[in-house]
Parts: structure tokens; sequence; C-alpha cells
């Protein structure tokens, strides 16, 4: 009889839901590069401040110029950016957690003035963070679906490993009612022959008592 252990544990996800939402860049003052200045904020849901931080500084990266990082601040000095600006541009960027969420504070100084969308003068400033926050969040939705599309994946297997052995119990089960019925037909049968085979056996032990005495009663 085959058996199919059961799995003991599969994956355990807490729910998670799928909702079209639009990254929204905030334009805010904060404490950066030294000073309050106008800045561009943007926070990433459910992820790491390593993370985002790593992910960031390449980023950055591609913007050319030369990177340095402290104490949790990446300045990209000289980058070009042209949606910004056709000369060179500062960038600076901060880090501050809160739960499972992550904010980048950037920062921009062009030509001496820091600078953000706050008044819709700058929106190249504004693209440059969306455009990274769209990206970041566009791969961590297809490593979530990849994660949930693999515990799918082995739930179903578990559940046809499960309807597959309940068939083949089922029909070991109807092979079996075939063999008690069979085994049944041969005992009734059986036994009628037990009756025919005792008055058989009954006759021939007294045929044999018969010649017995006969061969003693030769003189």
């Amino acid at each position: 009889m085959k058996k199919i252990l059961p799995l003991a544990l599969l994956f355990i996800f807490p729910a998670m839901y799928s909702f079209a939402q639009k990254t929204i860049i905030r334009n805010e003052t904060a404490e950066i590069a030294g000073g309050t200045h106008p800045a561009s904020l943007v926070t990433l849901e459910n992820t790491e401040l390593e993370k985002v931080e790593k992910a960031f500084s390449s980023y950055l990266k591609k913007q050319k110029g030369k990177q340095e990082k402290s104490d949790g601040l990446i300045f990209q000095d000289n980058a070009m950016v042209k949606d910004i600006s056709p000369d060179t541009i500062d960038i600076y960027a901060a880090f501050k957690s809160s739960g499972k969420d992550v904010t980048i504070i950037m920062a921009v100084n062009r030509n001496g003035h820091f600078i953000n969308n706050e008044r819709g003068s700058a929106r190249g400033v504004e693209a440059l963070l969306s455009e990274f926050a769209v990206d970041f969040r566009k791969e961590q939705a297809s490593e979530e679906l990849e994660i949930v599309e693999k515990a799918l994946n082995a739930m179903e297997k578990n559940h046809e490993k499960l309807v597959d052995s309940t068939e083949d119990l089922k029909k070991e089960n109807e092979e079996m009612k075939q063999k008690i019925s069979d085994n049944e037909a041969v005992i009734k049968e059986n036994q009628e022959k037990i009756s025919k085979s005792k008055a058989e056996l009954n006759t021939q032990q007294e045929l044999v008592k018969s010649k017995a005495a006969a061969l003693k009663s030769i003189e």
C-alpha cells in the first residue's frame, strides 16, 4: 500500500495584498549636508535600510561624478543630470528607518543653492528620486511575487500528491472489495466441496476397515 507522508510545513507567509500605488515624492526642508536645506523625500515600505542605501548608492554612481560615504550620508560630487542642470550638481542622500519603512532624504545643490520641486520649478530633482523609487519598488514587488509563486508551486505539488494518494487508496479499496467478494465465492464453493469430500472420506474409511477385516479373516 502506498503512503504519502504529509508535509509538516510548506511556507508561512503573511497575507500580501497588491494595490496600484503611486510613488509620492515629498518636498520639505531637512537637516542634511551640515544645515537645513530644501530636500526631496520618498518612503519605501517593507524593506531594510542597508538594502536601500546600497541600491541608491549604485543609482547615484550612474549620474557620474565622484561618490563619498560618511556616517550614513552619501555625497555625489559633480554629478551630471541634464534634467536638473546642464552644469554639474552635488547630490546628498541620507536615510532614516522607521519600523519596516525606509525614507530617503535627498538634497541637490545646483550652483551653490539647494533646490527641490516645491514650487514646480525643479521637476528634474523630483524625477531623479522618483525614477529610483519606482524601479526599487518594482524590483521589490517582483521578488515578493517570485516568493509567493514558489510557495504556490510547492503547495500545488503537495495537493497533487494528496489527490494521487487518495485515488490510489480508493483504487486499492475497490480491489480489496473485489478480492473479498471473490474469496467469499471461493469459500462457499469450498464449503460444498468439503461436505462432499467428507462423505467420500467416510466411505473410503469404511472400505479400508472392511478390507483390513477381510485380511485378518484369512486362515
